[in-house]
């Protein structure tokens, strides 16, 4: 029951017509249901990702705000990314598909809910090591000032 669920989620958002998948074979119905679970990922992750940056960017605001843009967010990458996936049409040779138009901007688009989907996960993840570079670079600058206007202070 609750995997019967689950796989017809998945295959809808792969944007597949269960009518037609059913008379494929279950091979061909795992392939497209987890092309769903590859939609789902970024969503998943592009809710966490807007979530921790609306979280650090507006500090006090409580906890509901950044968790309702964080589920725009991921509403609006996983709507974009089961489009372009539900949307590709094979053609016969791969080099028209590789140099078509339509394929262009799908790796565009990726590209960018990529980098703005991991964007601020990076910045969590390596929030130290930037803390601490910025306050060794604030320690170098303050001596560079000091050693310039140290003649001034002597006097």
């Amino acid at each position: 029951m609750i995997k019967n669920i689950v796989f017809s989620f998945f295959v809808w958002c792969a944007g597949c017509d269960r009518d037609a998948l059913d008379l494929c074979s279950k091979k061909e119905q795992i392939k497209h249901a987890l092309f769903g679970g590859l939609v789902l990922v970024p969503a998943i992750l592009g809710f966490f990702s807007m979530t921790y940056a609306l979280s650090t960017t507006f500090g006090d605001v409580g906890i509901i705000y950044p968790v309702l843009g964080g589920l725009v967010w991921a509403m609006i990458v996983f709507v974009f990314d089961r489009f372009i996936v539900s949307t590709f049409k094979k053609k016969d040779n791969i080099l028209k598909d590789i140099f078509s138009i339509v394929f262009f901007f799908r790796l565009i688009f990726s590209i960018g809910i990529g980098i703005t989907v991991s964007h601020p996960l990076l910045l969590l993840i390596f929030s130290e090591t930037i803390e601490q570079e910025i306050g060794e670079m604030a320690i170098l600058e303050k001596q560079r000032i000091d050693s310039l206007y140290a003649v001034s202070i002597n006097k």
